[in-house]
């Protein structure tokens, strides 16, 4: 659209030179110019773009036509040019209703993979290799007042959530820089709704987007509200190889269970596995034979025995 705009204004030029009023045109070029930048820069919220646009520019043609006296055909032409100017300045102004930085974001289709990441799910650090490896496409959108929670940890939490949020951070800048995908800092705030989770979700309806989120509450709230969520947890507990009761596995025990004689260990994705008669093995690898398999919110557990006739390690 800047570049039909350009070759608009050099069209009003070309005429002005051949017609002999270039002085008459070179102003009406700059004036327009002028005009269409603050309009496209300053443009107030609520207000039809199109409306808005043709009423300024008809203000500048009203003032532009008597001051210099212009008559007939240079007159005709200011006309269309002032309309023409209007509708692609209309197109080109952002929707009033998504307040997105750098780049507007008021298209529909713009909209309809928007993807909106909390402050859990950047403090958690994993965002950046799972959007590398194309799994989240479409928009990815930061809304600013999670930029300033994550803002506020860093400079008044503990120091294991300050590192988290210094991380966090950066992480953005890494997503900014991102090629793969569409970046937006939005700037919407719903600053009446005092709690966070619930700018998030007022966000996401105005949006019609997803959140990605690590926070079990707001997921619940969330899809309450219908609102579809991107839980990160899920996805990896999703990823984890499948165990059955059964199959063999061999696991490090290094701590004791809550029930008596129980050995505690971990695969090497993080699952618990509990192992009854595993207490005497602690600090040894032992052979085991999985009982059952646990599948909770939290994530997965795994029930196992120790099988007397293999040797630990």
């Amino acid at each position: 659209m800047v570049y039909v705009k350009l070759f608009f204004y050099f069209c009003l030029l070309g005429y002005s030179i051949f017609s002999g009023n270039f002085p008459v045109a070179a102003t009406v070029v700059a004036v327009l110019a002028i005009s269409d930048f603050l309009l496209s820069r300053y443009m107030k919220k609520y207000v039809s773009g199109f409306l808005m646009a043709l009423l300024v520019f008809s203000f500048v043609a009203w003032v532009l036509i008597p001051v210099l006296n212009l008559t007939g055909t240079e007159q005709y032409f200011v006309l269309f040019g002032v309309l023409y100017l209007a509708v692609v300045s209309a197109l080109l102004i952002p929707s009033q209703n998504v307040g997105m930085t750098p780049v507007a974001m008021g298209h529909v289709d713009g909209m309809r993979c928007t993807k909106i990441l909390d402050a859990s799910i950047l403090m958690d650090g994993r965002i950046v290799d799972i959007v590398e490896t194309g799994f989240l496409d479409g928009t990815i959108v930061v809304p600013r007042f999670v930029m300033k929670q994550i803002q506020r940890i860093h400079e008044t939490g503990k120091e294991l959530k300050q590192q988290r949020a210094e991380h966090a951070l950066e992480l953005i800048r890494k997503l900014q820089n991102m090629k793969s995908i569409q970046f937006r800092i939005c700037e919407l705030d719903f600053s009446g709704e005092k709690d966070v989770d619930q700018r998030m979700i007022a966000l996401a309806k105005k949006l019609k987007g997803k959140i990605v989120t690590n926070d079990y509450t707001l997921n619940r709230v969330a899809s309450l509200e219908e609102i579809e969520v991107l839980n990160i947890n899920e996805l990896a507990n999703a990823l984890k190889p499948v165990a059955l009761p059964g199959e063999r596995i061999s696991i490090h025990i290094i701590k004791k269970g809550k029930e008596e004689d129980q050995g505690v260990g971990y695969l090497d994705d993080g699952t618990m596995v509990v192992i009854d008669g595993g207490e005497n093995f602690i600090g040894k690898r032992v052979q085991a034979t999985i009982t059952s398999v646990l599948q909770n919110p939290a994530g997965k557990m795994i029930f196992g025995t120790v099988n007397d006739n293999d040797e630990t390690e």
